[in-house]
């Protein structure tokens, strides 16, 4: 006895994903049931301008990498946005994503830009994005400083790559407040080419684990930190007289190292007007009995001990 074919299960409608990705399109097409939609691929289009997406509220994964969009616009109401493909785009200007705070990974790689052009970040962007964003890709956009993207405190993995990095000091300065930092990519920025660059970027970050694809073992790590404090310990017991010969030189070595030690220590080791250094106000000093004796003096006339340095020092 055969028996009835079942029943072809009833669809619910709710679409979650759409594909509309290599479709040539130069618009964002309407969306039927857009509250239900999590996943959008429109990428590998030609779509000039993001709108049409205000609706889908409940969007968590969108991608728009490789059309023609020069602005980031109209995402406000993607409030549960987490992941953000844009590269391959025309974006000059990060901005516009105040309201996607729950927003983690962000790709803006490769922008197709004037060689003129710099990509920018709008620091209100940055802020908003400074508890949540973990993975930032700007590889490619002639970016010249790190600086604006301080605020990323979350920042987990960054792409810089093929950058116009030139200034050390600002990209040390920026990794330094990324405490969760975990891979790093720099390669084909002028930085990299700095004396020492590795070693003092490893010596500013807490977690890296992995620079311009070459892995960090825990012992080179230590070793960098290590020699990276020894270092301020010896700057402190430098002798600034030896840098400045015009400093005065009439006290013993010893007292003009703890001099030096404590103008390092004040920030005041920059040193360009030297009327300014604390020694210069020091007494000078006074003969010893030895020299007044070798000068014909009379040793009975020759001040005690005490008098030889004076207590207003």
């Amino acid at each position: 006895m055969d028996l009835p074919p079942l029943p072809a299960p009833k669809r619910s409608g709710r679409h979650t994903h759409m594909h509309k990705q290599n479709k040539l399109l130069k618009h964002i097409p309407e969306i039927i049931n857009p509250v239900h939609l999590t996943t959008v691929y429109l990428y590998n289009n030609e779509i000039e301008k993001i709108e049409g997406l205000e609706a889908a509220v409940n969007i968590v994964t969108l991608y728009l990498q490789q059309n023609r969009i020069k602005i980031i616009e109209n995402l406000h109401t993607l409030k549960k946005l987490q992941k953000l493909y844009l590269g391959h785009n025309q974006i000059t200007v990060v901005e516009n994503l105040e309201a996607n705070i729950l927003l983690q990974e962000l790709n803006l790689e490769k922008q197709n830009i004037k060689k003129s052009e710099c990509m920018c970040f709008d620091p209100r962007s940055i802020f908003a994005l400074s508890a949540s964003l973990q993975v930032l890709n700007v590889t490619g956009n002639n970016i010249r400083s790190l600086y604006g993207l301080m605020p990323l405190s979350a920042l987990r993995i960054l792409h810089a790559g093929k950058n116009k990095l030139t200034e050390i000091y600002d990209v040390l300065e920026t990794i330094q407040f990324w405490y969760y930092l975990y891979e790093a990519n720099f390669a084909g920025n002028p930085v990299t080419k700095k004396h020492r660059f590795r070693e003092l970027l490893i010596g500013h970050t807490m977690r890296l684990n992995l620079l311009d694809g070459k892995q960090i073992s825990p012992t080179t790590r230590t070793f960098i930190r290590n020699f990276e404090e020894e270092i301020k310990n010896k700057t402190h017991n430098v002798n600034l007289s030896n840098t400045y010969p015009d400093l005065p030189t009439n006290y013993s070595t010893a007292l003009q190292e703890a001099v030096s030690s404590t103008i390092i220590k004040t920030g005041l080791s920059d040193l360009t007007v030297t009327s300014h250094i604390p020694w210069k106000q020091l007494p000078k000093r006074m003969p010893s009995k030895k020299s007044n004796l070798r000068h014909g003096g009379d040793a009975k006339s020759t001040p005690d001990n005490r008098s030889l340095f004076p207590m207003n020092l």
